[in-house]
């Protein structure tokens, strides 16, 4: 197994992870820990997935960021700045 096909697993399943996440009953900022951890560690082996190339690595870096915030911000309440959540729902 390569460092590119390594990477896309982990990126895959920090994706997968962030979105099951939301189904666990576990305290909420716990969660948005978890969540935004696991963005982070998606977008880091998204860009180590090109190596050795390096081609698209800024896309694969972005991508995970990208559909992660929108994802927070119209089903859960994971963006949190300044004390104010920002969510397209109500999630009391």
């Amino acid at each position: 197994m390569t460092l590119s096909d390594l990477m896309f697993w982990v990126f895959a399943l920090c994706l997968a992870g962030g979105v099951v996440l939301s189904f666990l009953s576990i305290d909420r900022s716990v969660q948005r820990r978890w969540y935004w951890s696991l963005v982070c560690i998606a977008a880091a082996a998204g860009v180590l997935s090109t190596y050795p190339t390096w081609d698209r690595a800024a896309a694969l870096g972005f991508t995970p960021v990208v559909i992660m915030v929108g994802l927070a911000y119209l089903a859960t309440p994971y963006i949190k700045i300044g004390g104010k959540i920002y969510s397209f729902v109500d999630n009391g």
